[in-house]
């Protein structure tokens, strides 16, 4: 608990519990890893597959790593997009120091998850395509806006802080937000009764979005 009627600031030690949980009284980390999901849909209703953002040490890209376990959570996404008949495409993922998106890291996403859904996107009449998007980083990126209008994509920023005006983010994932809250609490609860370890490490994210059984628990999520 922050220390908000102290004129110094800053986070005294604090011990956070509960009696559901194992290892009682262990002191809360407070630069836990994070994790960053990207998803989106086409205005026909079609699934953009997910981009999943994982934080890591490392300082280059020859030196990144992750568990291959992770893609065995991985569910391909099927779609028609810009293709000539029904397409499958797996999602991605990409790393950074804090897993989170960056200028450069939604440049490479678009150019990787996006590009590929549309070969035929081009900066003419009928084949340039519109990508509606949120307030984030990387929307103004400049590098990203000159690729993709020469590749026929154009980005159109959404206003800051205006779902509730708008409510296209929870029209459409609102449902996926609850099943996902659903599915974490359900491989929680199958954790504690089994007297399992109860923290989830950043791989096994897609057990949660796609389903699977959980290794620990031997818990189905469908």
């Amino acid at each position: 608990m922050d220390a908000s009627t102290s004129t110094k600031g800053g986070r005294p030690e604090a011990i956070v519990y509960s009696t559901r949980l194992p290892n009682l009284g262990n002191q809360t980390i407070k630069n836990s890893a994070s994790t960053t999901m990207i998803t989106r849909s086409t205005a026909a209703g079609e699934p953009i597959p997910p981009h999943f953002q994982f934080a890591t040490a490392a300082q280059s890209e020859e030196t990144m790593r992750f568990r291959v376990e992770m893609l065995t959570y991985f569910s391909a996404v099927k779609g028609k997009w810009g293709h000539e008949s029904d397409t499958s495409f797996l999602p991605t993922i990409g790393m950074n120091e804090k897993g989170g998106m960056n200028d450069p890291e939604f440049e490479k996403y678009f150019l990787e998850n996006i590009v590929r859904l549309y070969p035929d996107a081009a900066d003419v009449p009928g084949k340039r395509v519109m990508l509606k998007v949120d307030s984030g980083p990387g929307r103004l990126f400049l590098s990203l806006l000159v690729n993709a209008r020469t590749l026929g994509f154009y980005l159109y920023p959404g206003v800051p802080n205006t779902t509730a005006v708008t409510q296209e983010t929870d029209q459409n994932y609102g449902p996926f937000k609850t099943q996902f809250q659903q599915n974490l609490s359900d491989l929680s609860d199958a954790r504690i009764h089994g007297r399992h370890v109860t923290s989830l490490p950043p791989w096994i994210v897609g057990l949660i979005v796609f389903g699977g059984v959980d290794p620990e628990s031997g818990h189905i999520i469908q």
